[in-house]
C-alpha cells in the first residue's frame, strides 16, 4: 500500500489551526501566571506596607526614649550642678572670709563660668535629640570638671589646715 501526501491545503490548514491552539493555550498559561504574579506583587506589597508601618512605629517609640533619656539626664545633670554651684559658692565665701589671694579666687571664679552660655537648663522641644544628648554630654564634662577643681580646692584647704 502506498500512502499519498496529503493535499498541501489541509496540510496547511491544519498546521494553521494546530498553531492557533498553541497560541490559545500558551496566551492562557501567560494570563495564569500573570494572575498568579499580580497576586504575589499584592501579598508583597502588602507586607512591605506592615514593615514600613512598624519600623515607623519602632522609630516613633526610639524617638520618644531619646526624648525621655533627654530630661532624665537632664534633671539629674541639673541637680548636680546645683550641688555644685552650692559647694562651689560655700568655697568662695570660706576663701574671701579667709582673706585668701584675691588673685586665686578670681582664677577660681572664672572656672565658675565654664559653663555660661549652657545655662538653658531645659533643651528646647525644636532640638533634635542628637543635638540635647551633645549639650548634656558638654554640660556632664563641664561639671566634672568643675568637680575635679573643686576637690583639689578642698585638698588643698585641707593640707594648708594641716600644715
Amino acid at each position: 500500500m502506498v500512502r499519498t501526501s496529503p493535499d498541501p491545503e489541509v496540510k496547511k490548514r491544519k498546521n494553521s489551526e494546530c498553531g492557533k491552539h498553541v497560541k490559545k493555550k500558551k496566551l492562557k498559561e501567560a494570563v495564569h501566571e500573570l494572575h498568579a504574579i499580580r497576586e504575589d506583587n499584592e501579598q508583597i506589597k502588602s507586607e512591605k506596607n506592615f514593615m514600613i508601618q512598624n519600623l515607623q512605629l519602632m522609630q516613633v517609640g526610639i524617638e520618644q526614649q531619646k526624648a525621655e533619656f533627654c530630661v532624665s539626664q537632664n534633671k539629674a545633670i541639673t541637680a548636680q550642678e546645683n550641688i555644685v554651684e552650692t559647694l562651689w559658692q560655700e568655697l568662695l565665701t570660706q576663701h574671701l572670709m579667709a582673706g585668701s589671694n584675691q588673685l586665686e579666687v578670681a582664677a577660681q571664679c572664672s572656672v565658675s563660668s565654664l559653663n555660661a552660655g549652657w545655662d538653658d537648663r531645659m533643651p528646647s522641644k525644636a532640638k533634635q535629640s542628637s543635638d540635647c544628648i551633645i549639650e548634656l554630654k558638654h554640660r556632664q564634662m563641664v561639671l566634672k570638671m568643675k568637680i575635679d577643681l573643686l576637690c583639689k580646692m578642698i585638698i588643698n584647704d585641707e593640707s594648708k589646715k594641716q600644715a
